[in-house]
């Protein structure tokens, strides 16, 4: 998943910041999750977030809320 994510980054760091739920949208559209709730929690959102800030992938000071 996490490298998931680091791909959407990729594809969508000149529009930074994007929220938790952009994040979870585009997982979505990409097929990668189902719209529930189980898969909402699943990601663990503020764990991928704070993965990417402190590998260096979404700076500190942009809000991901």
């Amino acid at each position: 998943m996490r490298l998931t994510v680091d791909d959407i980054l990729d594809r969508y760091r000149d529009h930074l910041p994007v929220s938790l739920r952009q994040l979870f949208y585009v997982l979505l559209s990409d097929g990668v999750l189902e719209k529930t709730e189980r898969d909402y929690k699943r990601m663990r959102m503020c764990e991928y977030v704070g993965m990417a800030r402190r590998s260096g992938r979404i700076p500190w000071g942009i809000s991901c809320w």
